[in-house]
Order: C-alpha cells, then structure tokens, then sequence
C-alpha cells in the first residue's frame, strides 16, 4: 500500500473538491482515489462500495461507453489557467493553517480493517453472552 502523505498534491485533490459527493478520481498517471464527501463516513458502506466498484470493473462488468479515441474531448474549450496571487498576508494565515492541521492530524490514527462478518456478528463474537 502506497502511503500518501497529507501534504502531497495527490493527498490535497483527494480532499478538494467543488462536489460533495462520492468521486473516484483517477489521475493521468494511473494513481486513483476516493472521496467520500467532506465529513466522517462510517468506512463500512464506504470500503464495501469500493470493492464492489473495482470488482466490477475487473470482471469487465460494466459499460463504460465507447473507447477512447485521438478525438475524444476535442470538443471542449481548451482549459484556462487560474492565476492567484498570495501576498504575505494570504501566504502566513496558509503557513498557520498547515500547522494547526498537522498538529491536529498528529493526534489521530486512521486504520482500516476488512472483515468477511457485519459488526452485529463481530460484536457478538466479543461478547458471546448476547
């Protein structure tokens, strides 16, 4: 597994977004993501989801349309660079807000377990008495 730091531009588009939504995001180098919203998704649904969606695509199971061509996309506007401009005002209050997030993050640890079982069963597998 690939560890993305929270500072790589990968991480910062991975958490960025104009929708607020479920996207999977697969850049032109071949790494992808998922975002799931802004907020804390319970990962069951969210991993579930996930796998299904890969399988899927595995097994060729799923119509994504016509192949690519040199011609694809040759319909749309050519992109426009957005240029803004950071003072030193912009650029500090961005230094502080780096900081209080890395000092936040730094007290939390995320993992993630796949089980074969719903929680129900898990549950009742610690405590049998139930």
């Amino acid at each position: 597994m690939t560890n993305i730091s929270v500072r790589s531009p990968l991480s910062q588009y991975l958490t960025h977004s104009e929708l607020n939504a479920l996207l999977v995001i697969v850049c032109d180098n071949g790494i992808s993501g998922f975002l799931g919203e802004h907020s804390c998704m319970d990962g069951t649904p969210t991993l579930r989801m996930n796998e299904f969606v890969l399988a899927s695509l595995a097994s060729n199971a799923v119509d994504l349309g016509p192949a690519r061509t040199e011609s694809t996309g040759s319909d749309l506007p050519v992109p426009k660079e957005l240029k803004f401009v950071v003072d030193a005002k912009v650029r500090r209050a961005i230094d502080d807000s780096c900081e209080r997030f890395d000092k936040l993050v730094g007290h939390h640890a995320l993992h993630v377990r796949s089980t074969l079982f719903s929680a129900s069963e898990f549950y009742l597998n610690l405590n049998p008495s139930n």
